[in-house]
C-alpha cells in the first residue's frame, strides 16, 4: 500500500483545523460541560472544537485520495500587508480613533493587491469608516473613541 499525500493544500489545512480543534478542547477542559438541555460554559466550546477537529480529519483524509494543484509562489508581500493592517488597527485604534484607523487599515491592506485603483480604494475606505462609525459608535454605542485624541 502506497500512502502518500496527493493534495498538499488539503493536508496542511486539515492539520491546521485538527490542531485548532484539539487546542480548543484542551483549553476548555476545565469548564463544566453540562448536557444539551442544561448547557454549561464548556458545552459550546467543546462541541465547536470537536466539529472543527472532525472537519480537520476529513481534510486530512481527503489529502490522500484527491489530487491537488501544484503550488505556485506564495505572495508574502500581500500576506504581510493584510496581517500588518490588522495589527496596525489593533495598535492605533484607541489613539487615532475608529474613523481614522479604518481608513488607515483599508489603505494599508490595499497594498496587498497588484491592481490597486486609488479612485476606488479611497472612497471605499471613507465609506467604510462612515458605516463603522454609524454602526459601532451610534447604534451599538461601542466604547471606542471615534475621532483622534491628539
Amino acid at each position: 500500500m502506497n500512502l502518500r499525500v496527493r493534495n498538499r493544500q488539503n493536508f496542511l489545512f486539515g492539520a491546521f483545523l485538527l490542531f485548532l480543534g484539539v487546542a480548543g478542547i484542551v483549553f476548555a477542559r476545565d469548564l463544566t460541560m453540562g448536557n444539551a438541555f442544561r448547557m454549561g460554559p464548556g458545552y459550546l466550546p467543546n462541541v465547536l472544537s470537536g466539529c472543527i477537529a472532525l472537519f480537520g480529519l476529513g481534510f486530512l483524509a481527503s489529502a490522500f485520495w484527491t489530487d491537488g494543484e501544484e503550488w505556485g509562489r506564495t505572495a508574502w508581500s500581500g500576506l504581510l500587508f493584510v496581517v500588518g493592517a490588522v495589527v496596525v488597527f489593533g495598535l492605533i485604534v484607541k489613539w487615532a480613533g475608529l474613523a481614522l484607523t479604518i481608513v488607515v487599515s483599508v489603505l494599508l491592506s490595499s497594498f496587498a493587491a497588484t491592481d490597486r485603483r486609488w479612485r476606488e480604494i479611497v472612497p471605499f475606505a471613507i465609506g467604510l469608516a462612515i458605516a463603522c462609525v454609524l454602526i459601532f459608535g451610534t447604534i451599538f454605542n461601542l466604547h471606542l473613541p471615534i475621532w483622534p485624541k491628539w
